[in-house]
């Protein structure tokens, strides 16, 4: 048992050191929220762009980064009542798809911070049993 809370510990600090460095080489907006719906929208096509083109730029980064790391989180804890329940092999532009899809279909909601509708989005597309 205390090794896999261990493991957990040392995983949670890798997510945590890996935001930290990406937030210091990529560039973000000065305002309370890192992204918004709207923001992740454009970056997140954007992503979805240019993985059909096989090469990447600084907002598929940008989104890829973001979202595999709330991934990561949702995947051990719940974030606002919503947490994730997945098969290892699914790919991090599936997590993107459903938040493209989600976002897509909400245009009232995007002006959110983006964190909470990505953890709602991949909590309706992915939910736990």
């Amino acid at each position: 048992m205390r090794k896999i809370e261990s493991f957990r510990r040392a995983k949670m600090l890798l997510v945590v050191m890996a935001g930290i460095v990406l937030s210091a080489v990529v560039p973000s907006p000065a305002n309370a929220d890192f992204q918004t719906g709207n923001s992740l929208l454009s970056i997140c096509r954007n992503f979805q762009i240019m993985m059909a083109v096989n090469i990447m730029n600084e907002d598929g980064l940008t989104c890829g980064g973001y979202v595999q790391g709330i991934v990561d989180v949702l995947l051990h804890q719940s974030v606002y009542g919503n947490n994730i329940c997945t098969h290892k092999d699914v790919r991090l532009s599936q997590y993107i798809d459903a938040i493209v899809s989600y976002l897509q279909k909400r245009p009232g909601i995007r002006h959110y911070a983006g964190y909470s509708l990505v953890a709602e989005a991949l909590s309706e597309t992915f939910p736990c049993p």
